[in-house]
């Protein structure tokens, strides 16, 4: 009996879903325990005697940072730290750099008034200038790259260089005046960042947007192309031989009926992406031998490529069945450049979440690359950069507390290439009807010729 077509779908929405929840069922190390702001501000700091207590930031324009804290304790606590300067320096510097973002304390200075200890003390590269002079900060990060961060006083205020607004507020904070204020006990992640601009405008903003992005891609930059060093080579191969031999795949060669051969290829191949994705990762996650832990993320990483060999048959299949209301040939040359550039910049701007972006929807950029050949090497140009970006775009994310070993991404990178070569050969035919719209270079020939 065929298969009905709702029965068909409800196949490859099971698929899907099962490509995105098994991942999530690996078994994931415990982090280390979050990291407060303020030190003396902790429920567990002097024997858990704090009542109250605030913390206030003064960015220095050198990029260190003034804090003054305020902790009010009980009455026995204070005596004790009233009646010992020096025990409460030694104290007070301990609890300050015990589990909390503050890594070394400089012109440490602490007294206690009534109840309440002051304490006053300088860190240093709290933040830096940035494109366009705002003043990026990044100390509220944790020493410990995995931890998460909690604001444990009640309030927290961190204050701009002299003469700047706050233009960029995590959720969790307001703005009070020229200051970035937290209250209350909140978590704010692992990777806060905060700006500071000559005003709080549109165009400060945007600029803080801007050199939080460079800051950002500078701390990362070096492990991401350590990773995707070699993904990139394999990505640059295959482009460059698409360059030079990709004429061998154009509507000559490929014949009629090649996006059906290309659905039923990718469809055939979910499945045993999905077995074997299984059988490695139960391997590897039930054997204590060497070996186990690459086995479980080679089957986790099988099982995150069948969402892309689902978008490629998808694809191939739309083309099979409605290339004639598609037209790719009716689209000028431009649109295949521009259409990468979208992709870029939706993708790029997805935060953590890019890697759900980049491993499922790359192989649709050599559907791009393929038809903007078709129009001219000049048109296909600024595709071909955009897929060689894509491995840096999928390694971002592996900077995280919980990545994935480097070797996962090598494997996405075949598992997209396969199919991306066999998209192009489909955007080539796709592309060359007679109703082609001339590319710069045809226009150019055909200007020679007159």
């Amino acid at each position: 009996m065929p298969l009905h077509r709702s029965h068909a779908l409800a196949a490859l929405a099971l698929l899907a879903l099962a490509a995105v929840a098994l991942p999530a069922t690996a078994p994931a190390a415990a982090g280390p325990p979050p990291e407060a702001v303020c030190g003396v501000c902790t429920d567990d700091a002097f024997g858990g005697t704090v009542e109250h207590s605030e913390a206030v930031v003064h960015i220095r324009d050198d990029g260190s940072a003034n804090w003054t804290v305020h902790a009010t304790v009980d009455e026995r606590t204070a005596r004790e730290l009233r009646d010992a300067p020096a025990v409460r320096r030694d104290r007070v510097r301990g609890e300050l750099t015990r589990r909390t973002v503050v890594d070394e304390v400089a012109n440490l200075d602490t007294r206690v008034e009534n109840r309440t200890l002051v304490a006053t003390f300088t860190t240093a590269d709290f933040a830096d200038r940035g494109v366009g002079g705002v003043v990026v900060a990044d100390g509220l990060f944790p020493s410990h790259e995995a931890a998460s961060v909690t604001v444990h006083a009640d309030r927290l205020a961190v204050h701009g260089p002299a003469g700047t607004a706050p233009t960029l507020v995590p959720d969790a904070a307001t703005v009070q005046g020229d200051a970035i204020v937290w209250t209350g006990e909140t978590g704010i992640g692992s990777e806060t960042y905060l700006a500071f601009g000559a005003d709080g405008g549109l165009v400060a903003t945007g600029t803080s947007y801007l050199a939080v992005g460079m800051a950002i891609v500078g701390r990362s930059l070096p492990g991401v192309l350590s990773v995707a060093l070699v993904p990139t080579l394999l990505f640059g191969a295959v482009l460059v031989g698409l360059f030079r031999e990709g004429d061998r795949l154009g509507p000559d060669r490929t014949g009629d009926g090649l996006a059906a051969r290309i659905g039923l290829a990718a469809g055939a191949a979910t499945p045993l992406l999905l077995a074997a994705g299984v059988v490695l990762f139960l391997y590897g996650a039930n054997t204590v031998r060497w070996g186990a832990d690459p086995s479980a993320f080679a089957g986790l990483t099988l099982v995150s490529l069948v969402p892309q060999t689902l978008v490629a048959a998808g694809s191939a299949a739309l083309f099979a069945l409605w290339g004639d209301r598609i037209s790719l040939d009716s689209y000028a040359w431009w649109v295949f450049p521009a259409a990468a550039g979208c992709w870029l910049v939706i993708v790029g701007a997805t935060g953590p979440n890019r890697i759900l972006g980049t491993w499922t929807t790359t192989v649709l950029l050599f559907l791009l690359l393929g038809a903007a050949h078709e129009r001219g090497t000049l048109a296909a140009l600024p595709v071909a950069v955009v897929a060689l970006l894509a491995p840096t775009l999928a390694a971002l994310p592996y900077f995280t507390p919980w990545a994935r070993p480097a070797y996962t991404l090598v494997l996405w990178t075949v598992g997209t290439l396969v199919p991306g070569v066999a998209l192009y050969a489909l955007g080539r035919r796709e592309s060359a009807r007679p109703g082609l719209t001339e590319s710069p270079e045809t226009e150019e020939t055909t200007a020679e010729a007159a």
